[in-house]
């Protein structure tokens, strides 16, 4: 597969490990979920002279190359000014756009300060992306069939920019000639090397391209392949073998998704935590979900669960083989029990626990709105 994409990412702040380049992950993840191979991703100081030896390397292997970060006011937001070199085109000033930078800081009580006025400048001829969520706008420019893109660093501003302008862009430029179909799973309570093994040799027979990361507690996996009538196999294959570890969507985390369904269902409960030391309820709390959770024994819920286990964790016990989370699920006076033996690897036994639960209780939830059992299978 062809690498047309870098990534460059400027700032001190990356290069000395006090932030994390957040952006660079969320643009390699959204390129990767639409098929498109990402090549080399650099992350360099806020310095002219090595941000222009990067581009310039860049540009020798790459068609594309989208930079985050230095397109700030301050005198180290120098990005700008290494694309504009670099790809031959003076940066010129953009009066509309610095209308919109005068409009924003006014409208926020603040005083404009001279320095602000270097956001209003571009590389001639770029198009300007406009950016609601801040003064930073953000560019493109193609010159010699190289093209450059400017993003902003803060994510607020970055992340919808991407989404809005560049990644339809990208999409129009560089999707797979074959159309390529990304599935993914989000499991729980496996690891990753008996997984990976597992699955590798369950679709041995088809050509696809598989993937791994852990992010405690769960095992993201994804498989890519070509859209093509002998695919859906594979996916069968996949969701038989992963069903037994699936405790939520690949999109949020169990406790994500539980929170999510409070917020927008009619439905009331109380929870009684004898396991969690209060996690359980800091994580669910929210408020949306506050009228809706009683955490106490309250006969008037519509559904009570009785959280107890994790004994080991708390008599201090350093981590060892297992330990067991028990949940008593009440509805209409009839009571189910869930019991789960947690592998205590580590003293995130709590988090790994909240999760687990949280799996239970919106599959318990879920289930009981449709009528159907409860999740005796987990």
């Amino acid at each position: 597969m062809k690498h047309a994409i870098a990534l460059l990412a400027t700032g001190n702040e990356l290069i000395q490990g006090e932030i994390l380049n957040r952006d660079g992950q969320y643009i390699a993840q959204q390129l990767s979920d639409h098929g498109i191979a990402l090549g080399d991703h650099m992350v360099v100081p806020d310095e002219v002279d090595i941000i222009k030896r990067s581009l310039t390397y860049l540009f020798k292997h790459f068609d594309t190359v989208i930079t985050t970060g230095g397109l700030g006011p301050t005198s180290d937001d120098l990005t700008r000014n290494a694309i504009a070199e670099v790809m031959a085109c003076p940066l010129t000033f953009n009066e509309d756009n610095w209308q919109t930078i005068t409009k924003r800081i006014t409208g926020l009580g603040l005083t404009i300060h001279p320095s602000n006025k270097q956001q209003a400048y571009f590389p001639q001829g770029a198009t300007i992306y406009p950016n609601p969520h801040g003064t930073a706008a953000g560019c493109t420019l193609t010159v010699n069939k190289k093209t450059i893109v400017m993003l902003p660093g803060p994510r607020n501003e970055c992340f919808p920019m991407f989404d809005n302008y560049v990644l339809p862009q990208v999409l129009k430029s560089h999707s797979p000639k074959k159309k390529m179909l990304l599935y993914r799973w989000r499991l729980f309570g496996v690891s990753e090397g008996h997984m990976a093994a597992t699955l590798d040799e369950a679709i041995k027979d088809y050509p696809c391209e598989m993937g791994y990361r852990i992010h405690f507690p769960y095992l993201d996996v994804k498989m890519l392949l070509e859209d093509t009538p002998d695919h859906q196999p594979a996916k069968t294959i996949m969701d038989q073998v992963t069903q037994p570890y699936v405790i939520c969507t690949p999109e949020a985390t169990a406790s994500q998704a539980l929170v999510t369904y409070l917020e927008n269902a009619d439905q009331t409960l109380s929870i009684v935590d004898h396991a969690t030391g209060g996690l359980l309820q800091a994580t669910l709390t929210t408020p949306k979900t506050q009228q809706k959770i009683i955490w106490s024994d309250n006969n008037t819920a519509e559904h009570h669960f009785e959280i107890n286990g994790l004994t080991e964790y708390w008599r201090g016990d350093p981590p060892h083989d297992q330990v067991d989370v028990i949940i008593q699920y009440t509805h209409q006076n009839q009571t189910q029990t869930h019991e789960h033996k947690l592998p205590y690897r580590s003293l995130k036994i709590c988090s790994y626990a909240v999760e687990y639960i949280c799996g239970v209780i919106s599959i318990v939830l879920q289930n009981a709105k449709l009528g159907m059992p409860s999740a005796s299978h987990l």
